[in-house]
């Protein structure tokens, strides 16, 4: 029997839980830490006003923001890295990278331009190369649960984005932020840990295909490139909820703390993954279609939140929200192995990844600058809507016309009818 063989019938063994762990703990630490900046920015925009920096709010809040924008530019790198070197060699040069980024931040607190290297750069680049293949890794040892074992470990973010909060603030209030850094640096050193488990097993005929730097043929796929067209329009509203939410429910001037309309929809984004993730497993399920809905509903929730006049219907709509975000998030890591398979997937998650960086950027301050300019959250959340749903139809539209089967079609535009029925 041939080693490649071997190899082949040892995917969805026991020991790929392990790598199941490992993926889920490198989702739940990055992102956690990223989603939590909100904690360190007013502790590191106080350093940098002690140290005359100007401007000392915009500058720190560009930390943050550099080291989410490097960790998504960085993923066409990660997914050629991955296949010229494996995923677990890109995966250590990540996890090191991050770990060293957040330590030498510590000990640059008092300059602003090394801070943006240390963080922004090192950390956030670091983060890209260690996020790409804890995703790619999973898709070579798991066929039948490829989808619930997304939603398992993208569902880590959702865990650690709940709790790290309470832990960073107490270490912040007893420690200082540069022992926060350090302790920050220790935790993602456990990645190296972690990206020694992501053994990808590749088939004997298929080994040439790892020494390709540009992988030409995910380009020729006319659904890819649909798809890497409308996810990325539909993503400048996604995050405009995740920042504006609190100062929205203020202008409303609900009488709950707003911070828990966020925490609904962590928890129920979780929730979400690990159930949309089980639905994707099921037979005759198509995913790309499922996660059109997701993006559908985001846009449509985050447009009815504008005629919420009580926290019962800001919980609802959050809780309803929390759903369609974990489903969109659960099937982001398994679409690109439906559309390029396995020797494509690396690279084509890593484009997608990488293409999104500016609309996931550009969203929150357009709202914010609107809300300015406007003096009202309601027009900037309606106009945050929109993008989702022409993203969406557009990926349904293109998905209808490369599709052959006539029964697809149909499926395709009685489900839109059906939606714009409901709206």
């Amino acid at each position: 029997m041939s080693n490649g063989m071997v190899k082949e019938r040892e995917r969805n063994s026991a020991k790929t839980w392990i790598i199941v762990i490992s993926s889920f703990f490198a989702n739940g630490i990055i992102f956690g830490i990223h989603n939590c900046f909100g904690i360190l920015y007013p502790w590191l925009r106080d350093e940098f006003a002690q140290n005359n920096v100007d401007n000392p709010s915009a500058k720190a809040s560009f930390v943050g923001s550099l080291a989410v924008g490097m960790t998504f530019l960085s993923s066409p790198v990660a997914g050629i890295l991955t296949d010229k070197f494996g995923a677990k060699s890109t995966a250590l040069l990540g996890a090191i990278l991050a770990s060293t980024g957040m330590l030498l931040s510590a000990y640059s607190l008092n300059k602003v331009e090394a801070l943006y290297v240390t963080y922004g750069i090192m950390f956030g680049g670091g983060s890209s190369l260690a996020y790409n293949p804890s995703l790619v890794v999973l898709g070579h040892h798991f066929d039948k649960r490829l989808g619930l074992i997304n939603g398992i470990v993208t569902a880590g973010s959702s865990i650690f984005t709940v709790t790290l909060p309470f832990m960073l603030q107490y270490i912040l209030d007893r420690a200082g932020l540069v022992a926060t850094l350090q302790i920050l640096s220790a935790v993602l050193a456990f990645l190296i840990l972690s990206s020694i488990f992501y053994d990808i097993p590749y088939l004997e005929q298929k080994v040439e295909s790892r020494v390709k730097i540009f992988n030409k043929d995910i380009w020729k796929s006319k659904l890819y490139i649909i798809w890497i067209i409308g996810v990325p329009l539909a993503l400048v509203g996604y995050f405009v909820p995740y920042v504006h939410l609190v100062a929205f429910s203020e202008e409303v001037a609900l009488k709950a703390d707003g911070k828990w309309l966020v925490l609904c929809i962590g928890l129920t984004s979780g929730l979400g993954r690990l159930i949309f993730g089980q639905i994707a497993d099921m037979p005759n399920i198509n995913r790309l279609l499922i996660q059109q809905f997701s993006i559908l509903l985001i846009g449509s929730l985050t447009m009815l939140l504008t005629i919420c006049r009580s926290f019962v219907c800001f919980i609802i709509l959050c809780l309803c929200l929390g759903l369609a975000d974990g489903c969109f998030v659960a099937l982001q890591g398994v679409i690109p192995f439906d559309i390029c398979g396995r020797e494509g997937a690396s690279q084509a998650l890593g484009f997608a990844l990488g293409i999104m960086a500016v609309p996931i950027s550009v969203g929150p301050p357009i709202a914010g600058a609107l809300r300015e300019s406007l003096g009202s959250y309601k027009i900037p959340f309606i106009l945050a809507g929109i993008p989702p749903i022409i993203g969406s139809l557009f990926i349904f539209l293109g998905y209808g016309v490369i599709s052959r089967k006539q029964g697809k079609l149909m499926i395709i535009f009685y489900c839109v009818q059906l939606y714009l029925k409901i709206m």
